[in-house]
């Protein structure tokens, strides 16, 4: 009598299941949706693995080279081997190791920069460090290899935090199956905005971003300034930055561009990031000239700014600069100390909402009109040192020492007056 054929299982991970584990029945009819429901001898869970047995080779190897199947809406990866074990020299592991996915970094950085990362952090691999590769259509793997690259090591607690500098390059680090760090403190075991988090705010914070958003710079509002009519305040400052590098031509096709989107959008031909970056550095003084324009000019932005006098302002966007650096709900539920980004702008407005109250308290007019000829450099030198004061409040060290240098340095030495006239 023949000896029965033997055919091992096919594996999936219960942990990749999108949401909820599902049943043994959902899973089977999951299966048979790709394979023909006669070769499917049966499902299993043991462990958190679930095991596909098919009654033959052909089957398995049918269902082998899908290499996902969908579930749920995601395509799920199939292991031809139990995830669990790790082989090796000496035969097989069966103690379950970490797994790590590398993200965003270029395929032209070697692993060995990846390795000697991980082995400053002491972690120790499991095994040689390999590529994924990108799926087509079907969700079927290609040859072209995505970028990501994983490894596994040995468990290790903590985990990692996410950001990781390797070389010259910011990349993602994720270990799969760990409590992730928070964003705000770096803390295990909670995200930001929990009542246990260290980062949690002292204070109340408006973060705001887009243009849907009276104090967004995108916010559509007519601007009469620099003898011309812009249609934001993003408009208006890309213009300045456009002629003062010497191109009309660009700066006549940010003046006339549809919205705020499209004026940034237009800016980046004006010269490169890092000639940029220096430029709004060196020139906050026409952003705050700009900003107590659109106080004047634009009644939703002044009273938004009355509204929330007694709250800290937030631009909450990627800028390191002008900004928090986080999301919104990030920036609302962290403490400024901890904010990566220096949030100049929302300095900038709280020092105007702070006129704005004082002036409103004494029945007279808000702010210095862009027609007031009068205008100097004690209000410019009183904006930058409110501002010290309250990033010395509420801010981190580097927060107070940008703000501190641009006062030694420049003491905003163009006074609304003088850039108007420009």
């Amino acid at each position: 009598m023949a000896s029965e054929e033997k055919v091992l299982p096919v594996f999936i991970r219960d942990k990749d299941l999108p949401g909820d584990s599902i049943s043994p029945m959902e899973m089977c009819r999951t299966i048979t949706r790709i394979i023909n429901p006669s070769k499917l001898e049966g499902v299993q869970k043991i462990n958190n693995i679930w095991r596909i047995y098919l009654k033959d080779k052909a089957a398995r190897l049918e269902l082998c080279v899908k290499q996902t199947v969908p579930i749920n809406g995601r395509h799920v990866a199939l292991y031809d081997q139990n995830p669990s074990i790790i082989f090796n020299g000496n035969g097989i592991s069966r103690q379950q190791k970490d797994k790590l996915t590398i993200k965003n970094l270029p395929l032209s950085v070697s692993n060995d920069e990846i390795v000697k990362l991980l082995e400053e952090k002491k972690v120790v691999l499991a095994s040689p460090i390999k590529y994924g590769y990108i799926r087509d259509e079907s969700g079927n793997l290609t040859t072209y290899k995505s970028g990501d690259r994983f490894v596994y090591v040995e468990p290790f607690d903590p985990p990692l935090p996410k950001q990781q500098d390797i070389g010259i390059f910011k990349c993602l680090i994720l270990h799969h199956g760990k409590m992730t760090s928070c964003l705000a403190c770096g803390t295990a075991g909670h995200k930001i905005g929990d009542i246990n988090c260290k980062a949690k705010p002292k204070t109340n914070i408006l973060a705001f971003k887009g243009y849907l958003h009276p104090l967004s710079n995108h916010y559509p509002c007519d601007l009469d300034v620099f003898g011309k009519r812009f249609k934001s305040i993003e408009h208006a400052y890309f213009w300045r930055m456009s002629m003062e590098k010497n191109n009309k031509d660009l700066a006549e096709k940010i003046q006339k561009s549809r919205h705020a989107g499209e004026a940034k959008r237009l800016s980046k031909e004006i010269a490169n990031d890092a000639t940029r970056w220096e430029w709004e550095e060196n020139n906050v003084d026409i952003m705050k000239t700009l900003l107590n324009v659109k106080a004047e000019q634009c009644s939703e932005f002044k009273n938004c700014l009355l509204e929330n006098r007694n709250k800290v302002l937030a631009e909450a966007t990627p800028s390191k600069f002008w900004a928090t650096g986080l999301s919104p709900y990030a920036s609302a539920n962290t403490d400024p100390e901890y904010w990566p980004g220096r949030n100049t702008l929302g300095a900038l407005m709280m020092e105007i909402a702070e006129q704005l109250t004082s002036c409103h308290q004494a029945d007279r007019q808000p702010i210095v009109h862009a027609s007031d000829t009068q205008a100097d450099v004690s209000d410019d030198t009183h904006t930058q040192a409110s501002a010290v004061n309250w990033q010395m409040s509420h801010g981190n060290q580097s927060q107070v020492d940008y703000i501190a240098k641009h006062q030694e340095t420049s003491q905003m030495s163009q006074n609304s007056k003088h850039i108007l006239e420009k």
